[in-house]
């Protein structure tokens, strides 16, 4: 795939925005996913569906063409499987978050200089006039997606007692490992 210089490449969410034409005052930018653009992210995410997804961010300059802060919100209304009973489980997510992006980064220790240790994530490299915004959005989709939903009044602990035989005398000695164990002892 050719991407063009200062670019970035397709994404299934694309939102670029010129960051060079960010001024002193944030900006709040809005971003609704279409249903294809949904479709195409619960595939990447191995969702049943994702019905909506929302988000508002806004982007200001922490230092003035050289560092960049985007904090958001996101919405998204989704399936996915249970992990148990491989129902369908409907969700509706609401996720806040910050990431930071630094323009003229040439050293690992300059990273180490800037960063701040209450920070959850370290800065990324700012290069070029353009941030994708849309795939920041699909990034922390991914991040709040429950990798493990279960159909509600679902626990693993009832299905692991339903499984484990092992308080019937019964089932035990007919199991596989019960009748080696008699073999044991002839």
């Amino acid at each position: 795939m050719t991407v063009e210089p200062n670019r970035p490449p397709a994404t299934e969410l694309s939102r670029p925005f010129a960051v060079d034409e960010l001024g002193f005052e944030p900006v709040t930018v809005t971003v609704d996913a279409s249903p294809a653009e949904c479709a195409a992210l619960a595939a990447r995410f191995d969702l049943a569906a994702l019905h909506r997804l929302t988000a508002r961010l806004r982007l200001r300059w922490r230092q003035r063409n050289r560092h960049l802060e985007v904090s958001g919100e996101l919405e998204a209304d989704l399936a996915q499987t249970c992990v148990v009973t491989l129902d369908p489980v409907e969700t509706q997510l609401a996720d806040s978050f910050r990431a930071e992006f630094l323009r003229g980064l040439t050293t690992t220790a300059e990273v180490d200089l800037l960063l701040d240790p209450g920070d959850d994530d370290p800065p990324e490299p700012l290069d070029g006039p353009l941030i994708d915004l849309g795939e920041l959005v699909a990034q922390h989709l991914s991040l709040a997606i429950d990798p493990y939903p279960r159909a509600p009044g679902v626990s693993f602990d009832e299905v692991q007692a339903s499984l484990n035989p092992a308080t019937d005398a019964d089932a035990v000695a007919d199991s596989p490992f019960g009748k080696l164990a008699a073999l044991r002892q002839k």
